[in-house]
């Protein structure tokens, strides 16, 4: 039998596959999945007592309007979304190695603009394994 943790694990790896595809194609996230992982974050809070880490999304948000969307919108509501369904040294390590990842594959390339999520999404793999 699955734990919920398994499962809690599939259902955001799922939504961040999906995300990854559309920033790597489109450059920009849907927001209905957003929404939904997110909407379903915030009942598994409600369920287990998981208080919500908005922090890191809201910052991110914030970066992204000074910026100009350099660092887009998407990426914060992501953050947002995410810190439903993760604890704050989860979402931190998420972050953090994402955007090691990130910095890496721009330095190697030496493109400057990349979409975030594919290495999120490395990253929550990796987390997961660890």
């Amino acid at each position: 039998m699955l734990s919920m943790r398994t499962v809690n694990f599939w259902w955001v790896l799922l939504h961040l596959i999906i995300l990854s595809v559309e920033d790597f194609r489109e450059h920009q996230l849907s927001m209905p999945v957003i929404l939904e992982l997110g909407g379903t974050g915030l009942v598994y809070g409600w369920y287990t007592g998981h208080q919500p880490q908005i922090g890191l999304g809201l910052s991110l948000l914030f970066m992204g309007a000074v910026t100009q969307e350099k660092i887009g919108y998407g990426d914060g509501y992501l953050m947002f979304a995410l810190g439903m369904w993760l604890s704050c040294s989860e979402l931190l390590q998420l972050f953090l190695l994402g955007i090691g990842f990130l910095s890496l594959y721009g330095i190697c390339t030496q493109k400057k603009e990349l979409p975030m999520v594919p290495f999120l999404t490395a990253a929550y793999l990796l987390g997961g394994w660890i």
